[in-house]
Order: structure tokens, then sequence, then C-alpha cells
């Protein structure tokens, strides 16, 4: 009885999570705000930041999930691996490698409204 509880409170609790999941051939597109940061000793995932990679910090998304960003106001796309977390900041989904946000062309802007798709 208590196995048949536990897993009933599993499959409850599973089906509250807002979160997209982490799976392969998922097509569903969100968008959010992201900003970038170059500057960091070691990731909440246990490797050291590389500022060169193309990284992401998420809230909750699980470490090694690769999303597609697109900025919406040029159109330019890059992939980055979550490896990181950070600190709920209001308005702030994503916070990208400074190598990202070369690729995605908002150095100047520190914010950025963008398309964010799950990959693998």
């Amino acid at each position: 009885m208590t196995k048949i509880i536990a897993v009933f409170c599993m499959l409850v609790l599973t089906g509250c999570v807002t979160t997209p999941k982490a799976e392969t051939n998922v097509k569903k597109s969100y968008h959010g705000h992201a900003t970038w940061y170059q500057d960091g000793k070691k990731t909440a995932s246990g490797e050291k930041f590389n500022p060169d990679k193309y990284t992401v910090a998420h809230k909750h998304l699980p470490f090694n999930t690769v999303i597609k960003f697109t900025n919406l106001k040029n159109n330019k796309s890059v992939n980055a691996r979550v490896n990181d977390r950070f600190p709920q900041t209001k308005g702030r989904d994503y916070d990208l490698s400074i190598q990202c946000a070369k690729k995605l062309g908002f150095i100047k802007q520190g914010v950025i409204h963008l398309r964010a798709q799950i990959v693998k």
C-alpha cells in the first residue's frame, strides 16, 4: 500500500511540473528573455565555466539539455547546452555564455527577447 501511495504521489508531482521536458524530437518553441555572462569559476554542473563554449544557465532544465536559441530581431540562431543554474531574476529566463551572445548579436543590448526550442 505504501508503494502505491508513493507511486501516486510521484505521478501527481510529475504532472505538476510546467518546465518543458528535455526529450528528443521536442518541437515546441518558447519565448523568453536572456542575458549573457562571461565570468564564472565553476558551474552548478561541476564543470569549469568556459566563456568560449556555447553554454547556458537555466533555472531548472536538466543539465546537458541542448536548446536552439533564435534572436527574434535578427533571426540569428545558436545551439547551447545547459550546464549551470542562476538566481531567479524577474523577467530573465536564460543566462547565455558570451560566445552565444556574440553569435546571436546582442552583446550591446545586454538583454534580448528570443525563441528557445529544446533540441536534445
